[in-house]
């Protein structure tokens, strides 16, 4: 790519404006300065990020000449020539500025990466600050409590540790202990400023139980953000190599050896992450596995489904004193913890009138066989007692309890 001699540069700058603008490249960076490369140029008050479109050894005749303040590519250029050419194309024929082009052809996570001093000054943080993130919708299959607990051990070994929390709840989670000391709660983020926010942290907590099999999301976008990220030592994230993730094992040891991730120096884990994300997830293996999938060659025979288990079981159940009595009068066991999927709970609502007075997630102390019975000690309040089949850790689908009792006063 052309390099090393031209003294002006020509940038476009992700505004609204149309056309670029000239800079001075001084001689210590002109080294640096390539075609595609990203720059932090003066704009008016402030400074910016642009993208080098064109170099020139010849200055403009108008005005005085800022100077390129910075090169923000760590190596090779941000964009490709093929990708100028591109959005220059897209510009005119969209009319539409160079620089937004530019900007939105950019990588998500490398355009996220200028917004981290953004992100961190929105919310308080020091330069100096450890921002641990935990990210997504958050469930108790994300194991909170135990995040919670590490963060607050280790808070008190490291002062300058800070827990951003970036996602909405689900309802059992108990938002207000998202709001502790040195903690920060986002509640919703939009798509598009979940890059932004990687950016922003330094390593990131992405614990798990249940599991179903399934990718993680976060998981992948620290990757991309080359980011050191604790996952629980189980399922599928116990398959991914050490060099890329450090693993939390359960037990007794799980909150300490957490607390430990959160202090502790680490190594970089950004060079074997995309290795990582080369050999196993880029855009060309998934379009072969498709393929390969839909071949005929990989077709299998599979047996009609005859029998499904339902959603949500059926429970007969009968108020005693201070316990409801439960009877499993359906076809398939119900779990209260499995491994591997998201166990049975029983939701418990208390209405007078219109007003819920209280409201209360249970656990079965057993898995329950067709047939049997299991009692769940509930508080004596008085009032209308709705009793709602639930999932752990997934928002509730009927709306309709499977049991009603009325409670009189004593």
């Amino acid at each position: 790519m052309p390099s090393g001699l031209s003294a002006f540069a020509e940038v476009a700058i992700p505004v609204a404006v149309h056309g670029t603008f000239t800079y001075a490249i001084p001689p210590e960076l002109r080294d640096a300065v390539r075609l595609g490369s990203r720059v932090e140029v003066p704009f008016g008050a402030k400074r910016n990020t642009g993208f080098v479109v064109a170099l020139s050894d010849h200055a403009p005749e108008e005005s005085r000449i800022k100077p390129i303040r910075a090169v923000l590519d760590d190596d090779e250029p941000a964009l490709l020539p093929e990708i100028i050419d591109l959005c220059r194309w897209a510009a005119e024929y969209y009319i539409a500025p160079l620089g937004e082009m530019l900007r939105v052809a950019l990588p998500a996570n490398m355009s996220a990466r200028g917004r981290r001093d953004e992100i961190r000054a929105k919310h308080g943080y020091a330069a100096d600050d450890r921002v641990v993130g935990l990210f997504g919708f958050l469930t108790s299959a994300k194991r909170a409590e135990v995040v919670l607990a590490a963060f607050a051990s280790a808070r008190g070994r490291e002062k300058r540790l800070r827990l951003l929390v970036v996602g909405e709840p689900a309802p059992n989670v108990d938002v207000d202990a998202l709001h502790g000391d040195g903690i920060t709660f986002t509640g919703y983020v939009a798509d598009e400023e979940f890059a932004a926010y990687f950016a922003a942290v330094d390593r990131l907590v992405n614990l798990r139980y249940p599991s179903a099999g399934e990718t993680s999301g976060t998981l992948i976008r620290a990757f991309e953000a080359g980011k050191p990220v604790a996952v629980s030592d189980y399922a599928q994230f116990a398959e991914f190599p050490d060099d890329c993730v450090v693993k939390i094992p359960f037990g007794d040891a799980e909150v300490a050896a957490l607390a430990d991730f959160f202090v502790r120096a680490l190594p970089d884990p950004s060079t074997a992450q995309a290795a990582w994300l080369r050999e196993n997830a880029s855009m060309e293996q998934t379009v072969r596995g498709y393929l390969a999938a839909l071949g005929d060659g990989s077709r299998v025979p599979i047996a009609p489904v005859t029998r499904t288990m339902p959603l949500f079981p059926k429970l007969e159940a009968t108020l005693r004193d201070d316990a409801v009595v439960l009877r499993n009068s359906g076809d398939f066991t119900i779990r209260t913890r499995s491994y591997g999927q998201p166990g049975y709970r029983l939701m418990m609502l208390v209405v007078s009138g219109e007003t819920v007075i209280d409201d209360r997630w249970f656990e079965l102390p057993r898995d329950l066989s067709p047939g049997d019975v299991a009692e769940v000690a509930i508080p004596r309040v008085e009032g209308t007692l709705r009793l709602y089949h639930a999932i752990d850790g997934i928002p509730i689908v009927v709306a309709e309890p499977f049991a009603e009792f009325v409670r009189a006063k004593c």
